[in-house]
């Protein structure tokens, strides 16, 4: 269990400085060594869902693989909702996507009774590539990862020098943050979150509650995380640890392994170390693992008796994120990267240890 005090000042000094504190993260690898400019246009992000398993061609969803192009996928949601006539909750997806960018994802829908047929739709930005039928639908956290191929347009740098970092990054993973997007523009999400649990903002509407409940634990997780990269553990097992396996939910005690086991699983990304994920219950971690966990609980307090408040429960996430077919072309003065995210993965994660700024 987690135990925390108010730290008030700061508490104080947080409230005013959300941009910092949501993008001021420590970097794993080194300083940057490539300068350059991304989304210039949605076609240098290029995103593609893996759902990892193939539907089964019957029941009452309908399982529809959607291309989208400047779009988030609330708003393909809704899109779908209205095409097909159904309740907004009757449309279902697995992982978010960014907006500007030309992403593919599925969304399933729970309508017996439509048509086996690609629809057409009014608005330009979206096509349909697949629909086929599933007895079950899509559920958050349901998809295996993502395939990116990004661009990065007017690059500065020494190749040599960004090859090896491609290398290291291949080899070692990357610290899984996560995203800028998470927070809105400015922090914004944060800024109105505190605001909701100190009682000097409204509540939010149901559909930005989920959104900033999700945020306020990324943070919590992201301040962790930059202790622990900091201080050059966040690839290690420190006394008190959980780790996760890689690919699955699976959790357990680092204490149930020997140290020359817990080496070597860690070498091969088979394990990796966890954060929390904050909320009511056992974080199942304990000592030095327990109290970072503790530390950083303590100097937030509004938010984590908020998270309690709202019936959140504790879980755990990967500290490490694993960086998979990584490979890169050189084309003039532009470099093209293609990657695998396995799920809750952010690609600014990848981008933040190669390049200088903070990819958004």
């Amino acid at each position: 269990m987690l135990w925390y005090c108010c730290n008030r000042k700061l508490t104080e000094t947080a409230m005013m400085n959300w941009p910092r504190l949501c993008g001021d993260l420590a970097r794993a690898h080194g300083d940057p060594v490539l300068s350059g400019i991304i989304r210039s246009r949605p076609e240098d992000f290029v995103v593609k869902e893996e759902l990892g398993f193939e539907p089964d061609e019957k029941g009452e969803h309908l399982y529809i693989c959607l291309e989208k192009r400047d779009m988030t996928t609330f708003q393909a949601q809704h899109h779908l909702a209205g095409h097909y006539g159904v309740p907004l909750h009757k449309v279902s997806f697995s992982g978010m996507k960014d907006r500007n960018a030309v992403t593919s994802q599925w969304f399933s829908i729970q309508h017996p009774g439509a048509a086996e047929e690609l629809p057409v739709f009014n608005d330009p930005r979206m096509r349909c590539l697949r629909i086929v039928r599933n007895s079950r639908k899509l559920r958050r956290g349901s998809h295996k990862g993502n395939h990116f191929r990004i661009s990065i347009t007017q690059t500065r740098g020494d190749m040599d020098s960004v090859q090896w970092r491609l290398t290291c990054l291949s080899r070692e993973g990357v610290p899984n943050y996560f995203g800028p997007q998470r927070f809105g523009p400015q922090a914004r999400n944060m800024a109105s979150l505190h605001a909701w649990f100190s009682g000097t903002g409204p509540a939010p509407q149901r559909e930005s509650r989920s959104m900033l409940l999700s945020a306020a634990r990324s943070f919590l997780f992201n301040r962790l995380l930059n202790e622990r990269v900091a201080e050059q553990c966040w690839n290690k097992a420190i006394p008190g640890d959980c780790m996760a396996l890689e690919g699955t939910g699976a959790v357990f005690a680092a204490s149930r392994a020997s140290q020359e086991e817990l080496t070597r699983r860690l070498q091969d990304m088979d394990i990796h170390p966890t954060g929390f994920m904050f909320g009511e219950g056992n974080s199942n971690c304990t000592e030095t693992c327990a109290d970072k966990e503790n530390s950083i609980a303590a100097a937030f307090p509004v938010i984590t008796a908020g998270l309690c408040r709202e019936g959140l429960q504790m879980q755990r996430r990967p500290l490490r994120l694993p960086v998979r077919s990584l490979e890169s072309t050189v084309e003039g003065k532009s470099l093209i990267l293609q990657f695998f995210l396995g799920r809750g993965g952010y690609a600014t994660a990848m981008l933040r240890e190669l390049l200088a700024g903070e990819p958004a």
